[in-house]
């Protein structure tokens, strides 16, 4: 009789330092932008995330960086943008540009050429 295969998958989160969880999730950290510790953009890079003009900042754990920025905007409205890439997206919500900008993410390192 065969097993199935399983594959264990760590997620590691870059440091948040004061800056406070808003969501959590397996692989992916919502992170409010209210704190004053610096955010890599990647692993002893020494550039960071502008979290000056930011509300919140999306973390992936699996690429173990930042990868989309969030900002609040009149009536509930949310403006999100991928670090990788200058386009931004107009959400209804916080949750609803969680997930959008999650799914772009996906989509961008599936067709991004492997370094």
């Amino acid at each position: 009789m065969s097993r199935p295969c399983t594959i264990n998958v760590s997620y590691v989160f870059p440091e948040t330092g004061d800056h406070t969880i808003e969501w959590i999730g397996r692989r992916y950290m919502l992170l409010k932008a209210d704190g004053t510790y610096k955010i890599e953009l990647y692993q002893a890079a020494c550039e960071y995330v502008d979290t000056g003009s930011a509300d919140y900042v999306l973390l992936d754990g699996l690429e173990c960086m930042p990868f989309a920025t969030l900002t609040c905007e009149n009536a509930g409205k949310v403006k999100g943008s991928l670090i990788a890439d200058n386009i931004e997206i107009n959400y209804s919500s916080l949750d609803d540009a969680r997930c959008g900008l999650i799914k772009e993410w996906t989509r961008l390192r599936r067709i991004m050429p492997a370094d």
